[in-house]
């Protein structure tokens, strides 16, 4: 009966726990991406890390929990060149629009205050996963040809993507934060790039995202 009581209580207690010091922030993002599959090694070179920019909205239900949604632009491009494929010589860039809804776990966050400028406080490593899209319209070339048509891959494609990664954040005064994180996304397709290496087309592939959001916060409970 006393376990009974207490899991009665606590059910009761847990509305109010997740919703102890909300907030609300928007942020903008300025980063980078590079691409991972058929056109690329197995560590991206520098040449094909492209900018990226982006808007978010996060909603922390408690100082340890929060949900962000956000959009971003960015290109992806990869070479022959650059892997085992060097013979065939195809090169491909493609823009890329994605919308991203992620949950991400503070494990280490404190309730928000307003401490001094480098309070060790201030500073929190998280966790996210979550689900989006992405859009992609790769252009496959080669230096001597106009275009080297992919075989059975169309082009233009919205696909499901699915992120994983972590990052850090800073809290500054009372309304500012500042995050950088550090994410891989797979879009569940092997075309991503226009093209597909793969028999069966077994292996994804990938683009890494990242970079360094500043928000403001637009309310925050004391």
């Amino acid at each position: 009966m006393k376990t009974l009581l207490n899991l009665s209580l606590l059910i009761l207690l847990l509305p109010s726990y997740l919703s102890a010091q909300r907030s609300l922030d928007l942020g903008v993002f300025l980063g980078v991406s590079s691409y991972l599959g058929d056109f690329a090694p197995d560590i991206p070179a520098l040449r094909q890390v492209h900018e990226a920019i982006g808007i978010s909205g996060r909603y922390f239900f408690q100082p340890k929990l929060s949900v962000k949604v956000q959009g971003i632009y960015s290109h992806l491009s990869g070479d022959d060149a650059d892997t085992r494929n060097a013979s065939r010589g195809w090169q491909f860039r493609s823009p890329i629009i994605e919308g991203m809804a992620q949950i991400e776990i503070h494990p280490f966050a404190h309730a928000r205050r307003n401490y001094g400028f480098l309070d060790h406080k201030q500073f929190t490593s998280y966790f996210f996963t979550g689900v989006g899209f992405v859009y992609s319209n790769p252009t496959i070339t080669k230096p001597d040809a106009p275009v080297a048509k992919s075989t059975d891959a169309p082009t233009g494609r919205v696909m499901i993507t699915l992120p994983i990664g972590a990052g850090l954040r800073y809290e500054y005064g009372k309304r500012m934060l500042f995050t950088g994180e550090l994410g891989i996304r797979t879009p569940l397709t092997d075309h991503l790039d226009g093209a597909s290496l793969t028999p069966n087309h077994i292996n994804h592939d990938w683009y890494l995202l990242g970079g360094v959001t500043i928000a403001y916060l637009l309310f925050a409970e004391n």
